[in-house]
Order: C-alpha cells, then sequence, then structure tokens
C-alpha cells in the first residue's frame, strides 16, 4: 500500500480512534490484568506510559486535524491539548473509582507532560505536513 493512501485524513482519525479507544480500555482495566515490570529508573514506568500514551494521542489528533484543514490555527491546536488533558483527568478519576487502580496527581503531571511535548514537536514539524488544499 502507498504511503499517500495511509496518511489520508480518513486513516489517520481512525488511527486516532482506535488510539483513543485501547487507550482507555487499556487505562481502566483492573490492575490484576496489568503486567508488572520492575526496572529500577529514576522515573516509575507508569509515568513513562502515561507521558507516552499522551504524547501519541495529542500528536495522532494534532496530524488528523493539520491534514483535515487547510489553516491550522492556534485555537484548534489548544482545544485539541486541552480536550487531551481532559481527557488524561477524566481517566485518573475514573481509576479512583475502580477497586484495583488509584487515581495519582503524578499520572495527570506525566500527562500534561507527554501532552505538551506533543504540542512541541507538532509545532516544530507542522510544516512538514501537507495540509488540506
Amino acid at each position: 500500500m502507498h504511503i499517500k493512501k495511509l496518511l489520508r485524513p480518513r486513516n489517520i482519525f481512525l488511527v486516532a480512534l482506535i488510539f483513543t479507544i485501547i487507550a482507555t480500555i487499556a487505562f481502566l482495566m483492573p490492575s490484576t490484568k496489568i503486567p508488572s515490570v520492575k526496572i529500577h529508573t529514576p522515573i516509575e514506568i507508569d509515568k513513562m506510559v502515561h507521558f507516552g500514551v499522551h504524547f501519541i494521542l495529542v500528536l495522532s489528533w494534532l496530524v488528523y486535524y493539520a491534514r483535515h484543514t487547510v489553516i491550522v490555527k492556534k485555537s484548534s491546536i489548544f482545544f485539541i491539548a486541552l480536550s487531551c488533558v481532559v481527557y488524561g483527568i477524566i481517566i485518573e478519576v475514573l481509576q479512583g473509582m475502580t477497586k484495583t487502580r488509584g487515581a495519582d496527581f503524578a499520572d495527570v503531571i506525566a500527562n500534561m507532560i507527554g501532552t505538551g511535548l506533543g504540542v512541541l514537536v507538532f509545532l516544530v514539524l507542522k510544516s512538514k505536513i501537507k495540509m488540506k488544499a
């Protein structure tokens, strides 16, 4: 399959949507079903996962938006980033309501940092993304 077909706005939308659904399921899955990984790092693996998921989440939605529009507006970038932050907060609240998971403010911070870095990467690379003609 040609790369142009893969990068059609519809395909990018499906990737962003499927990633969002999978992330939501993973974040709300009982902790007993999540594999335990013991690696000594200065930052907990859990925080790196939250960071990475939100980085990919915001970046995928921003790339979809950029491929779907003629002009990328700062207000739309802000709205997408804010939506990802609110999504992360809602996920943490929902985790706090489960029996096997817990809400963690540090996860919210990791989500926000991942979202912020995703936005920065998008802003640096947006000139390389072909907008809708």
